[in-house]
């Protein structure tokens, strides 16, 4: 006796491209989150590095920070933040 085979009935699949746009709007957001939480980890480091070198004498440079492995573009972008972290701690350190 012959038993008849059930086909499952057919759901419509996403275009293979509609999957990849899915997949990489996915991947963008975990990377732009990962990023933001390496750029602040890092900016606490730089602002780390500043009160240390404060520490030690009256001002910071530009060739404090690279001698510290910091490069160019880093010192440019984040130092202003970095030094406002640093006066914030400062200020609600002498209160």
């Amino acid at each position: 006796m012959h038993t008849p085979t059930t086909i499952p009935p057919l759901t419509p699949r996403p275009a293979p491209a509609a999957e990849r746009a899915t997949e990489r709007r996915r991947v963008d957001r975990e990377n732009a989150t990962r990023l933001a939480r390496t750029y602040d980890e890092r900016l606490q480091v730089m602002a780390k590095d500043v009160e240390h070198i404060l520490a030690r004498q009256d001002s910071v440079t530009p060739d404090d920070l690279a001698t510290l492995g910091w490069t160019s573009a880093e010192i440019v972008e984040m130092s202003p933040e970095a030094l406002n972290i640093v006066r914030a701690r400062a200020t609600r350190h002498a209160h």
